[in-house]
């Protein structure tokens, strides 16, 4: 930094005419040093096709949420790093042509000039306020409460909606702020000062009347940018001024930030960093167009250029750089990258063959002078400094003395050479793999499957990558056959050796990761997708890092044990500064300067790590609730809320009835530097505890929620660590009237009276309905008692009886006659008497004695072919027991009839009868030791008596009405046959259950 004490005004601008044209020479001289190799900065581009509403952008700000808003000819644009909003006339502004933007963020308001007046935005409405005639406007500033306006003829204050003219007839291009109260102005004729609606010339002579464009102060220094005389700065306390030494003296304005400086002119944009470190933009070396309105830098620190026909454009910083033909490179898809001991750098190229940057400039060859083929797949540079080329036909050398020989031994494509450490050379490619020792040179592998891509080798063994899967050998033995390792992709681009001896292995599809102990696993980075897992370059830096060149940009993976854990990476995409982000094969590359460089599809791409930091700095997200909707509709906030976010005027609670409860909530995360970055997670307190996943997408919707209370928080990031402060709005949706407590408590009276009521009807008709039924089963039960005991006197028994007691009388046999005929009389009578009981109910001793005496008679009648037992629980009071009359004796019959005549050979039959106590039942078991139910029924017997069909049936019929009638579980089990253990049946057995209650 050059000082020179104030001259008197003639002495000076002479002096100023040498410096200027000193100046000019050494511009000249830098131009032409930088002509020899340029460079291409990345200016990543927003026009119209991205949104935004015009492409000649006058002026750029940015709002407290941190929107970027963008002034140009033809409407205003709200940017959000990736959506454009744009208004017009249409929306309230005052016209179309943006002049100047102001943003006032003390009262979250948008000021923008046009040439009919100026419009204000604030919550979320314009409101214009027109001059009296049109005006070019060229600076707004507030100040207090009054808000002053730079135009072509003097300026113009504005005040609770009035405009004030101070017209000198001179144009004020820019106003700032000075230390005292006074304004200072940078005019066309001069630098002045403006208070109380007058001016005032800059008392300094020297300084005071140059054609200013820009003004700017900075603690003790003016910095000021001229037509015609360059950009100086101007000290208040030391009287001095310093020129900076720029090749241009015409600039249309400066923006200051901290201590760099951005001046535009009609040859593009300078950057001055510490007054001098300086950098030109211009159309040769990335910038879209020289023509420039405006320089902007946001909240995190992004540079925004307004052009006036490209749009608007984001500086990415030198971080990144590109190079093409016009650079000097004989084409723009670079395959191969090398860098000989001198600092040459030769880039070998896929359809131009080679350039060399040298010291003194570039050298080019191709097939015309000494190159075997224009395709160049590799460059080596070995310890003499000769360069080893691989094409598509073999192998060229580069000699020190700038020769090219050729080496005819190896043939096809050459895509990969290594040199070891006893200056083995080893080519790779599609005819397999060749070394080259003491001259000689060997093929070691021809077999078509070592299609070779790249060769690597770590310190015993070297590996192959090749189309059909990965190769190794030890080194010691490389002139057998090569062992295949099995990974889940065969074609594999690339490899590479980390400081861990893992080998790293870049295939169409996929990473993977080999550890000396043969651990194989798949790497998957974090922004994995199907152009991500397309590995087509891998190298491992001198720091241990691994690079990573894909289909979708460059990594870098920071050097740790990928066994370890995850590593941490960066991604190199177009938001960095990638021009094409589809990389080259194995065109990859670190100099000795520890940059890195990737051959790309349509350009050369230059990463410098260590402004990796600066790159990746993000800034977290400036997140906020921008609208709530009510079933995908916008409605009125303040019918439903009394307390607002005073940015986005997005209520800070909402109390809504039951039937609005269909809610969509849109957010933001604004981060300018790189949008895509940015993931959101939310959720809805009170309806679930978990947050989303990480999302891409700025809404959420709930449906149909439930009554209650709510909260809706969303959070977000941009690196999935750092997050942003959670967002939050209170939700209360009310019950419906007919789920409040005092409507329920109502109802549930109301529904108890009406139950009760209901309850009384139903008893009194279901009992009714019971008593019907009873009697209805009574008499059903009366008329199968007196079935019951007319089938106990049934014809047949009572014919047999009397054929009986005939028989006893025809044989002389009075004592048997008159011992059946008093059985059979008092038979009879007790079938009588039980007629007559109360519901053929009597109690079990008259049972017994009735079942007794029929046994009786049956023995007797069937001369003693059977005996019977009858047993009774000693428990019991038989004479207190109560039971249906004539219950057992259709069973009894069954027996004897079916079961114990048909026995033949002699054999008696036996009938048991058994009463006994169990719980709150009579148990009766009626067992004989018969032929059994199966024999039965095939015997077809011919034995008379009563027909078990119907019998039985009337006696299961009385059980039945019985149970309805008295709701007892009375139960006939069987009959059923009982088998002893061969399956022989030895009997059959039924068992009645009867309730000795309500008998």
């Amino acid at each position: 930094m050059q000082e020179i004490e104030f001259l008197p005004l003639l002495k000076r601008l002479k002096h100023y005419n040498f410096v200027k044209k000193l100046l000019f020479v050494y511009v000249i001289l830098v131009l032409l040093d930088y002509s020899c190799f340029g460079q291409q900065y990345s200016f990543i581009r927003y026009g119209v096709k991205e949104g935004l509403a015009q492409s000649q952008v006058t002026d750029i700000c940015q709002d407290n949420l941190g929107y970027l808003w963008v002034g140009t000819q033809s409407g205003l644009s709200k940017f959000d790093g990736k959506v454009f909003q744009n208004f017009s006339i249409d929306e309230g502004l005052s016209d179309n042509t943006i002049h100047k933007l102001l943003f006032d963020s003390l009262t979250n308001t948008l000021w923008v000039a046009t040439p009919k007046g100026l419009t204000k935005f604030n919550n979320n409405t314009f409101q214009s306020f027109n001059f009296k005639q049109k005006t070019k406007v060229n600076d707004l500033l507030l100040k207090n409460d009054t808000l002053y306006i730079a135009t072509n003829q003097g300026i113009v204050s504005f005040i609770n909606g009035n405009y004030t003219d101070y017209l000198v007839g001179y144009n004020v291009r820019q106003l700032i702020k000075s230390r005292s109260s006074k304004l200072l102005c940078a005019t066309n004729v001069g630098l002045y000062y403006f208070y109380g609606g007058k001016f005032e010339l800059f008392p300094d002579s020297i300084i005071s009347q140059y054609n200013y464009s820009g003004i700017h102060l900075q603690d003790d220094n003016l910095i000021l940018s001229t037509h015609g005389n360059g950009i100086f700065k101007y000290n208040f306390k030391k009287n001095t001024i310093y020129t900076y030494p720029l090749n241009e003296f015409n600039w249309r304005g400066i923006s200051v930030y901290k201590n760099v400086i951005w001046g535009t002119s009609k040859y593009g944009l300078t950057q001055i960093e510490n007054d001098s470190n300086i950098t030109y933009y211009s159309e040769n070396n990335g910038l879209q167009l020289n023509s420039l309105k405006t320089v902007f830098k946001d909240k995190e620190n992004n540079i925004w250029v307004g052009t006036y026909g490209k749009g608007l454009l984001k500086y990415s910083g030198k971080s990144i750089m590109s190079f093409t033909e016009k650079d000097g490179l004989s084409s723009d898809i670079v395959m191969a990258i090398s860098e000989n001991h001198l600092g040459e750098f030769t880039f070998g190229t896929y359809d131009n063959g080679l350039t060399i940057k040298g010291n003194n400039g570039f050298t080019y060859f191709n097939s015309s002078n000494g190159l075997n083929y224009n395709s160049i797949w590799t460059i080596k540079h070995s310890d003499d400094n000769k360069a080893w080329i691989g094409s598509s036909r073999g192998i060229n050398i580069l000699n020190q003395n700038g020769k090219m020989n050729s080496l005819n031994e190896v043939s096809g494509k050459v895509r990969s050479i290594y040199i070891d450490n006893n200056h083995l050379i080893y080519f790779g490619g599609k005819t397999g793999l060749w070394v080259l020792e003491n001259d000689k040179t060997t093929q070691l592998l021809s077999d078509k499957k070592y299609d070779i891509n790249k060769i690597v080798c770590s310190s015993d063994k070297m590996f192959l990558a090749t189309k059909n899967g990965l190769y190794w050998q030890y080194l010691n033995k490389l002139y057998i056959d090569f062992n295949k390792i099995e990974i889940e992709e065969d074609n594999c681009n690339s490899v590479t050796v980390d400081e861990y001896d893992n080998i790293w292995i870049g295939t169409i599809n996929g990473l993977f990761i080999l550890s000396p102990d043969n651990n194989l696993i798949q790497y998957n980075l974090q922004e994995s997708n199907f152009k991500s897992k397309n590995i087509l370059g891998l190298i491992t830096d001198a720091n241990g890092n691994i690079w990573l060149s894909t289909a979708n940009g460059v990594y870098e993976l920071l050097k740790a044990n990928p066994f370890e854990g995850k590593l941490y990476e960066y991604h190199f995409s177009d938001a960095e500064g990638i021009v094409d982000l589809e990389s080259n094969l194995n065109a990859i590359y670190e100099d000795s300067e520890g940059k890195i460089w990737v051959g790309t599809s349509s350009a050369l791409i230059r990463i410098d790590p260590k402004l990796n930091t600066q790159l990746f700095s993000f800034s977290k997200p400036q997140l906020s609730i921008n609208s709530i909707k009510l079933f995908q509709e916008s409605f009125k906030y303040s019918k439903y809320s009394n307390s607002f976010d005073s940015l986005t005027l997005v209520p800070n609670q909402l109390k809504l009835p039951y039937n609005k409860n269909h809610l969509t909530f849109s957010f933001i995360g604004i981060n300018l530097k790189n949008p895509d970055h940015v993931k959101y997670s939310y959720r809805l307190l009170g309806a679930e505890e978990d947050w989303s996943p990480l999302l891409d997408n700025t809404s959420a919707t709930y449906s149909f929620i439930s009554p209650g209370e709510y909260q809706f928080q969303v959070k977000a990031t941009n690196n999935g660590t750092d997050w942003t402060d959670v967002k939050t709005i209170d939700i209360v949706i009310s019950p419906p009237f007919w789920k409040t407590w005092w409507f329920i408590t109502l109802v549930i009276i109301g529904f108890l009276l009406i139950v009760c009521f209901v309850f009384q009807v139903r008893i009194k008709s279901i009992k009714q309905k019971k008593d019907n039924e009873k009697l209805q089963y009574k008499n059903r039960l009366r008329e199968l008692e007196q079935q019951s005991l007319n089938a106990s006197m049934n014809r047949h028994f009572i014919f047999n009886s009397l054929n009986s007691i005939q028989y006893f009388i025809n044989s002389s046999d009075k004592r048997s006659a008159n011992r059946y005929l008093s059985s059979f009389a008092k038979l009879i009578r007790k079938n009588l008497d039980s007629s007559t009981s109360n519901n053929f109910i009597v109690n079990l001793q008259e049972e017994i004695d009735r079942i007794e005496l029929y046994l009786t008679l049956e023995k007797m009648r069937f001369g003693d072919k059977f005996d019977y037992h009858i047993t009774v629980d000693p428990d019991l009071d038989v004479e207190m027991t109560n039971v249906p009359s004539m219950i057992l004796q259709p069973f009894v019959e069954n027996s004897i009839i079916h079961g114990v005549l048909p026995l033949e050979n002699g054999e008696l039959g036996q009938i048991d009868v058994n009463i006994k106590l169990e719980m709150d039942s009579i148990i009766f078991e009626v067992i004989d030791n018969g032929v059994g139910i199966d024999n039965s029924l095939g015997l077809k017997t011919t034995f008379e008596g009563d027909h078990e069909s119907k019998g039985m049936l009337i006696t299961a019929n009385r059980i039945e009405l019985l149970r309805k009638i008295n709701g007892e579980k009375l139960m006939i089990i069987g009959p059923f046959q009982v088998n002893d253990k061969n399956g022989n049946a030895t009997g059959t057995k039924v068992i009645i259950k009867l309730p000795i209650n309500d008998i």
